[in-house]
């Protein structure tokens, strides 16, 4: 394992934080961590996709808050499984555009 160590109070935080419907960022922010390491250490205790309708559907808004207004008008006009390949696809984009040094 690399990276800073978690103590235990920093991981409750970030427990605490992410069942109450917080973001990733807004729980790296909170701890001190980036959100990447944030959200892999969720990922690794199981908590990725393991909230309640109610806290997905906050984090969810927080996210659409944060988009570009044209970028939330084609969001809103895709249907579930279109929003699901074009997450996919920003990602792979994402991971090309740092394989290239972009």
């Amino acid at each position: 394992m690399r990276g800073k160590p978690w103590p235990q109070e920093v991981e409750a935080t970030a427990i605490r934080m992410w069942k109450a419907g917080k973001t990733g960022s807004d729980i790296a922010d909170a701890v001190g961590r980036s959100r990447c390491a944030v959200m892999g250490k969720l990922d690794r205790l199981g908590l990725i996709g393991d909230c309640t309708e109610a806290a997905r559907a906050k984090r969810q808004a927080s996210a659409f808050e944060r988009m570009s207004r044209a970028t939330r008008t084609r969001w809103a006009r895709l249907s579930l499984a279109e929003r699901a390949e074009w997450g996919r696809a920003m990602s792979a984009g994402h991971a090309r555009r740092r394989s290239v040094g972009l």
